[in-house]
């Protein structure tokens, strides 16, 4: 069996094209729309071969954000499970069908599912060492969670790019733009805060007692 050092240029040429249509075959049948790529393929990483299917320029950027994340150990998955997170209560919980929103230098903005309801958080530091905090803002009513799963995302960005929460904005998005929500698209009209409905805030009205 020979290396990739041992092969020849067309050989060479066929293998990475083979391994790029199968790319593309496996996005088409999971109804994936043409995702853009770049493939590493080595024995020696010192000597990568590589094929794509965007610009230089784009295939440049995408690698170096990789990089970026992968020597920060920041390797939450985008989707899947996150356990042993903390509840609000200090009971352990189980976060499944996980997603990940966006995140900064600081902390990554997931939202997750809690029994059935869509939940917002923040992990901190490398691997979730600086905690994990629960976004209370993602409620209806007394209950903590939303059913609706987009605009649990949408609010957990919002969350997380207001100045007034202090996590820092978000620099690195991982959901599509219309998932991308901003403070003001569920700021209180009445307290301004964000993620209040504003039946929370709104003065209880007295109601004016009637003698005999």
């Amino acid at each position: 069996m020979k290396t990739l050092r041992d092969m020849t240029e067309p050989e060479l040429r066929e293998l990475m094209e083979a391994m790029a249509r199968s790319i593309e075959k496996m996005a088409f049948a999971m109804g994936v729309e043409k995702p853009q790529f770049a493939l590493l393929v080595w024995n020696d990483p010192q000597i990568a071969q590589y094929i794509s299917n965007c610009t230089r320029e784009t295939m440049i950027q995408a690698l170096r954000e990789t990089t970026d994340r992968i020597e920060r150990n920041q390797d939450v998955p985008r989707e899947g499970s996150v356990t042993g997170a903390t509840g609000p209560d200090g009971d352990r919980i189980e976060i499944e069908d996980a997603l990940l929103v966006g995140e900064n230098e600081l902390s990554k903005f997931l939202v997750g599912r809690v029994e059935g309801r869509w939940m917002g958080f923040a992990l901190q530091g490398p691997k979730g060492q600086g905690g994990m905090f629960v976004f209370t803002e993602l409620h209806e009513g007394t209950q903590l969670g939303l059913l609706d799963r987009e605009r649990a995302i949408r609010l957990t960005g919002a969350v997380a790019c207001d100045p007034e929460a202090m996590y820092g904005g978000i620099d690195r998005w991982h959901v599509p733009a219309e998932l991308r929500g901003r403070p003001d698209d569920f700021r209180c009209v009445l307290c301004s805060q964000v993620g209040c409905d504003g039946v929370e805030c709104q003065e209880p009205t007295g109601q004016e007692e009637v003698g005999p």
